[in-house]
């Protein structure tokens, strides 16, 4: 049956649904390039895993947040340095999400892969979310948060002006720890 299967009778098996518009992304090779962002009405089974390439700055870090209902099945995911390396982080949890960190301290920029796959069970789907890629405000470098302005600054002041509306009144950061709003 296995021979069959991948020699094409799969096309003739209803799985009940189809592939995510980030296929064909099923090995490491062939991993779907993600930027930061939130991406949506994702699909892993058991017989067509996920691949995703990431790109990370130099003192950045990075995130990827799977969200999922595990009572259709566990996934997990694993965070390789290339395509048959290192693994630098997991996500193994039976939640119904996992999360995977890491701190590019390399000395230069990395490309990193992320493999989403099932852990139990056949199918399911999920969300994904990836902070600290190649673009967008999350681009900070370690110990580092970006405001509402896309700024970087230390994790210290971000936890004190959390909620306190200083974007909404133009000063997005506390003159207090000698940083000049604007």
């Amino acid at each position: 049956f296995n021979r069959a299967y991948s020699n094409g009778f799969d096309a003739y098996l209803g799985n009940g649904s189809t592939d995510d518009n980030l296929e064909d992304n099923d090995t490491c090779g062939a991993a779907a390039d993600v930027n930061d962002g939130t991406y949506s009405n994702l699909v892993v089974r058991s017989s067509d895993e996920d691949w995703y390439r990431i790109e990370v700055a130099d003192g950045y870090s990075m995130s990827v947040f799977l969200d999922f209902v595990n009572s259709n099945g566990d996934i997990d995911a694993t965070l390789y340095d290339s395509c048959g390396g290192t693994v630098l982080a997991a996500g193994d949890s039976n939640n119904n999400d996992e999360t995977i960190a890491w701190v590019n301290d390399t000395g230069g920029a990395a490309t990193v892969y992320l493999h989403v796959f099932m852990y139990s069970d056949t199918e399911n789907f999920y969300s994904m979310t990836v902070d600290g890629g190649s673009s967008g405000g999350g681009d900070c470098p370690a110990g580092f948060t970006a405001d509402c302005q896309g700024t970087c600054f230390p994790d210290a002041v971000y936890t004190d002006w959390i909620a306190d509306s200083y974007c909404d009144e133009g000063v997005y950061i506390p003159s207090e720890y000698g940083y000049e709003g604007s």
